[in-house]
């Protein structure tokens, strides 16, 4: 499945991110996976909603600046290897990761160069979860 993710950089000062948190919680969207982190003086902010669509509308409104990728979706095998089967195989295929991170629910966000060749790589590989 895919899911449109949200890019925010900020500065790294404190309450940057907890005011973005708010805004969001108070429009009721709920932020199911995501990384925060700082570097080199600046805040960075990648995350997917249950709601993509009034996401955009609640950060516009906010005059909060963002960008958007389509990031895939998974739930990979809980087991050894899991992992690195499918980032082979996307390696293989010349698919260029450019973000990873671990959602609710045991979900997996993958930011790729090419959203459909890694759904399609994930639901063949055999690698996925059954829910």
């Amino acid at each position: 499945m895919t899911t449109m993710e949200f890019r925010i950089t900020t500065p790294d000062t404190p309450g940057t991110f907890a005011s973005i948190a708010e805004t969001l919680s108070k429009a009721n969207i709920n932020i199911e996976g995501g990384l925060e982190y700082s570097f080199g003086g600046s805040g960075y902010f990648c995350f997917i909603t249950n709601n993509p669509g009034k996401t955009s509308s609640v950060l516009e409104e906010g005059g909060i600046s963002y960008t958007t990728n389509d990031v895939v979706v998974t739930t990979l095998k809980n087991a050894p290897g899991a992992l690195a089967k499918l980032t082979t195989a996307l390696a293989k295929a010349g698919v260029n990761i450019t973000s990873f991170y671990v959602a609710a629910d045991n979900k997996q966000i993958f930011g790729t160069d090419n959203p459909e060749t890694t759904e399609e790589i994930a639901s063949n590989l055999g690698v996925l979860s059954e829910l």
